[in-house]
Parts: structure tokens; sequence; C-alpha cells
């Protein structure tokens, strides 16, 4: 079996060795590729290009890329390759392993004579780098700009285990000007000790390192060169290291970008910000012990501050001391802080204000109204208002934003007529719509969205018919759809109009069957589709192995049978896969609702046998009560007969109908 799946193992985050029945279960790569599996990794349809529009069509790769693709798929034949090799041909090799899944320990090995052709060296989504992984670039002096550890990848699961040796291992790459650690949990103080011997380091990412402490950051005294800080989430740094920090060398005419999410630092160490004179972006998000008054005084002498992000402090404006403070920023997050109207239109002039975040916000039509009637905000393309209180009569200044390219409207009190003030926003990529109130009749409001690529409807009452109206938007490349009325029918829309669909969420449309799966296919582009919680099952998967670029698929709630899921698994790209152990085959479904069935018996039993007990206890019921329960009992299960009868009738219709449309005999 040719696929990255081959080397899958089953990833669970519980501690448990037995974890339980239901467990939604993710299938990962934290393993090293093995050298006798690279062949593997480049199947025969690696060899051509595929037509985005016709899966049918394909057209040859040039020589070059044939020749790039011979080398690496026969990589850990070499001992290594020949010094001297064009840079363009060694960052190619590069990028082919990379997007192959195919760099270990042999195949950058092979690489070593050549590595000194290579600026920045990522080793991001890499399986199994550890210690060994690093031998070939210890030995030698290449002069490597850049060096990532981080696994940015969501679908990985896991970060990569990065000792202290390793950073020590590679510190004597004097000429590295960006070191990436995001996420490596096991390094400490030592590992910046070492990092200090790079002197010429511009940007460091310790993001997630827990165990680096004030000490640690003491250690970076002697990187005088560094523009960019990253220390968002390390708990163990405190507002005297990072005071000590902004007093070293160098600092306040370098430090362009710090990032301090979490971390715990307090009023004293607000006020030591105020020397980076040159900083341009400052992430303070969770700091929950700093005032707004004091960080408003920081912000009067940060007067080339662009980007602030100050989320999670609750009433961070109450001070309201921001005021002719930040009239220079361009993007300004304010999430979770609890800002209201009252704080918003003590704002007169963000003319420079391109992206405001006010997520989770009692923010509502007054304050929204205020920024868009008085042109507070004239520059402003991003608007998120997602879990706010605007309502549908908000709104209607929302046009008013001429420049608005992203909006967010998640878990807001909008309905579908509301959607009618954004029809003619033509300027609009992306926009979220995450609401109960928004069905079809909304839907067909968006159809004159033409540049739209990317939209979210999650928890929408859309149907097949909103399926027909967003066929229209063929820009989109990104659609989630979750939680409607979407069926089979609404597939095959999609499918028609929307070719350049790569992401497509589809779960909790019960609707949707293995024939809605199959109409999918047509989606040439897809990278990422999520069918959970629908009707699909194990038979759909020889159809959707057609999507040849798929890299993540989630089927929670849809697969059953394991062994026939693996078994089956053929995609070339495919990176991630996720399923719970109960699914909708056919044979397994019906004992689990037969479970059910006699679980609801037993339990209408017990509570029968519990209510005679205490009848007995109490006074009977007069034999007239008694009857006028049973003839109303009886009354019900009529009515409900009835009521069944007319849905299967429904169904019968609709399956006809589908059988048609699909062009079913």
């Amino acid at each position: 079996m040719g696929s990255l799946c081959t080397h899958i193992i089953r990833y669970d985050d519980s501690s448990n060795l037995s974890p339980p029945p239901k467990k939604n279960r993710a299938y990962s790569f934290d393993q090293p590729v093995h050298d006798s599996t690279i062949k593997q990794l480049y199947s025969p349809e690696h060899n051509f290009i595929m037509s985005p529009v016709d899966p049918t069509q394909r057209s040859p790769k040039s020589l070059l890329d044939l020749c790039v693709d011979s080398i690496c798929r026969n990589a850990t034949e070499y001992e290594t390759l020949p010094p001297g090799l064009p840079r363009q041909i060694t960052e190619k090799i590069m990028r082919n392993l990379q997007s192959h899944s195919a760099l270990n320990e042999t195949t950058l090995s092979v690489l070593s004579n050549n590595l000194s052709e290579i600026p920045s060296l990522s080793l991001a989504g890499c399986r199994g780098v550890n210690d060994d992984f690093l031998r070939s670039l210890v030995p030698s002096s290449q002069p490597y700009k850049s060096l990532e550890f981080e696994d940015p990848s969501s679908i990985f699961q896991s970060r990569q285990v990065v000792p202290d040796q390793a950073v020590i291992n590679v510190s004597h790459l004097t000429s590295l000007t960006a070191l990436s650690l995001d996420g490596c949990r096991n390094i400490t103080d030592k590992s910046l000790t070492a990092i200090g011997n790079l002197r010429n380091l511009l940007k460091l990412d310790l993001s997630q390192c827990d165990q680096v402490t004030d000490a640690g950051i003491s250690a970076l005294k002697t990187n005088e060169c560094l523009q960019e800080l990253s220390l968002g989430w390390c708990r163990g740094i405190t507002g005297v290291g990072i005071t000590e920090f902004c007093g070293q060398a160098e600092r306040g005419s370098r430090l362009t970008i710090l990032r301090l999410a979490r971390c715990k630092i307090t009023d004293d160490a607000v006020k030591s910000l105020g020397k980076l004179s040159m900083l341009e972006l400052l992430d303070l998000s969770g700091c929950v012990g700093i005032s707004g008054e004091v960080l408003g005084e920081t912000l009067g002498e940060l007067l080339w501050l662009r980007n602030l992000d100050v989320s999670y402090l609750e009433n961070i404006l109450e001070e309201n001391s921001w005021q002719g403070k930040v009239d220079r920023l361009k993007s300004l997050e304010l999430q979770f802080s609890n800002v209201g109207d009252t704080e918003l239109v003590a704002f007169s002039n963000l003319s420079m204000l391109e992206e405001l975040t006010i997520d989770s916000c009692p923010v509502g039509d007054w304050g929204i109204a205020h920024l868009a009637n008085n042109n507070v905000v004239p520059n402003l393309t991003s608007l998120d208002l997602a879990d706010t209180d605007i309502t549908d009569l908000g709104m209607a200044c929302l046009p008013k934003f001429k420049k608005l390219s992203k909006l967010s409207l998640f878990y807001c009190s909008i309905t579908s007529s509301g959607l009618e003030n954004i029809s003619d926003m033509t300027n609009l990529t992306s926009l979220n719509l995450d609401s109960r109130e928004i069905g079809d009749d909304g839907i067909e409001f968006l159809k004159n969205l033409v540049n739209l690529t990317s939209l979210d409807i999650f928890s929408g009452r859309i149907t097949d018919v909103g399926c027909q109206h967003l066929s229209r938007l063929v820009a989109l490349e990104s659609l989630e759809l979750c939680g409607g009325g979407v069926g089979d029918r609404g597939c095959a829309f999609l499918a028609a109009g929307l070719k350049n669909l790569t992401s497509l969420n589809l779960s909790q449309n019960e609707q949707i069957t293995n024939r809605g799966a199959f109409a999918l296919v047509e989606l040439v582009n897809l990278k990422g589709l999520n069918l959970s919680n629908t009707r699909v099952n194990s038979g759909a998967l020889s159809e959707l192995q057609k999507l040849v670029k798929l890299e993540s698929l989630a089927l929670y709630g849809c697969i059953s049978d394991e062994m026939e899921l693996e078994s089956s698994l053929g995609w070339p790209s495919l990176k991630c896969l996720r399923l719970n152990k109960d699914g909708n085959d056919e044979d397994e479904g019906e004992e689990e609702s037969e479970g059910e069935r006699d679980g609801e018996s037993e339990v209408e039993s017990e509570g029968i046998d519990e209510g005679a007990e205490e009848e007995e206890s109490d006074e009977m019921v007069s034999g007239e009560d008694e009857q006028e329960e049973e003839e109303q009992e009886q009354e019900q299960e009529q009515e409900e007969e009835e009521e069944e009868e007319e849905e299967e009738e429904e169904e019968q219709e609709q399956e006809q109908e589908d059988m048609m449309f699909f062009g079913v005999s």
C-alpha cells in the first residue's frame, strides 16, 4: 500500500490504558519515517500534474521536477550527494522531501555536503526529530540563517521532543539569524545559555517553553541584535526577568516585536516596556496583573507601536487613559476584555486602524454605529464582532466600512433579514455567520459577494436550497456548513460550482449519505474534508480516494470498522485521519440501536415497578381518572402513528426525487 497511511499510529491523548469505548481518535505521524518506506511515498501518480478542473486530465512534470523526484525517491541508496550542487537544486530537493514527509535522519545526511547552500532550514512538521537527527548539522559550519524546531500544524497532535542537548548541538552555528523553539517544552535555561553564543540572532521564538525562567532571560544579554522575541505562555517568566531584559544593551534601539502572552508580569514590568522605543508589535494578552492606567502611560512612550494585543485583560480600557495614545495603531485586539459601547465611543480618531477584534465583548449597535457614522476607523479592513451584542439594526451600519474585507459575526443575534445589509459589500473575502437564525433566504443575499474565499455558516439552518445559492460563489476556497439540513443534493450543488474549494466542513448534516460523498469527489482541489456525524460510512472510502490532494479527513461518528478502514486507505497525500469507534456501518449500527432500545425498556420497566410500589402506599386513583388517562394515551398513540406515516411518505418522496436528481434508476 503506497501511501503515508502505511505509517500511521493511533494517538490517544488519554493516559488510560483502556480508553472509553466512544473515545474520539486521531491518526497522526509521531514516529520517524523508516528508510524502507521512502520509496512508497512517491507513487506513480506523482509523475504527473493533475488538472484542477478535470481529474481525468493530467500533464507530465518538467524534466527537472522528475529528476528531483527520482533523487528523493532513491535518497536512502546514496551515501551523500556530490558537493557543489546549485543552491536552487538543493532547496528544491529539501522542499520535495518535506512536502512528501520523507525527511528523516538518513535523507538529511545525504544532503550534508550541500546544506551550506541553504540559508534557512525548517524542521517544522518533521517526524522523529532528536539528537541523532541533528548529527548532519553538528560537524559542519554552514552559514544557516534560520532554524526551526517547531511543529505548527494541528494535524500532528503533538510537539517535537527537543531536549537542551539538541539546542546545544547547534549553538555553534553562529550565522543563525532566526531560531524557533515554539512548543519545545523540554528545554530549560541551559538552552538559553547556549543560545547566548548566537550573537547574530535577530529572531527568537520561545513560546510555550514552560521551563524557561528569569535566569534564562538574563543569559540573552549577549544577543544584542535581537529584533523579535516571543515568550508567550512561558509561565516561569515574571516581571523581574522582563524588567531586566528591557534594560539590556541595545534593546531600546533594536527590538521591534515582543510577545508576552500569559506571562506573570505586573505594572512595574509594563513601565519598563517604555524603554523599547522602537517597538512595533506588543502582545500582552492574558497578562492579568497589569492595569489600564499604567499601560496607557507606557503606550504614550511607544511612538512606533502599530500592533497591540490586550485580549483577556478585563476592563483594560476602564481608566479611559488611552485617548490620543493609540492613534497610530494598525491592529488592536480586545477580545474577552469586557470592552463595551461606553469605551468604544471614547475613541474619536483611529484613522490608521486596519484590524479591530472585539470578540466576546458587550459591544452593541450603539458602539458600532459610533465607529461607522463618525468615520472613526475609515481604513478598517478586518472587523471581528464574534459573540457581541450587535443585532440586525447594527448591521445597517456595516456597509459604511468601505474597505472591509474580513468580517466575523460568529454567535451574534443576526437573522436572515439582517444579511440584506451586507449584500453589496463586494470587498468581503472572509465572512463568518455562525448563527441558528440564518436560513436559506438569508444565504440568497450573499450571491453578490463574488470575492468571498472563506465562508463559515456553522449552526445555520441551511438546506440543499441554500447550497444552490452558495454554488454561485465560485471564488470560495474554504467553506464550513455544519449543523444544518444539507443532504446529498446539496453536496452535488457545491461540487458543481465550487471547484476552487480546498477545505470543506459538512459535519453534523445528518442527511448526507455515501451518495453525497460521491458527489464531492468532483472537488479535486480539496485538502481538508470533514463529514463527521453524517450518514456516510466506510462504503464511501473507495470513491473518496480519488481526492488525491486530500491531507485531512474527519469521519467522527461515521466509521466503525477500523480494520476495514485502515486496509482501504490509499491517499497519496493524506496526513491525518480522525474517527471514533462507533459509526454508521449498518451491522454495528443496528446492534447499537437494539442495545439502546433495550436499555430504554429496562429504564421504563424500573420506573413502572417503582411507581407501583409508591401507588401501594398512596391513595388509589379513581376509576374515572384511570379511564380518562387511557383514552388520552390512545389518542396520543394514534396521533404519533399518523405522524410516523406522514414522515415515511415524505422520506419516500424525497428518496424518489434524489434518485431522479442523481440519475439513479
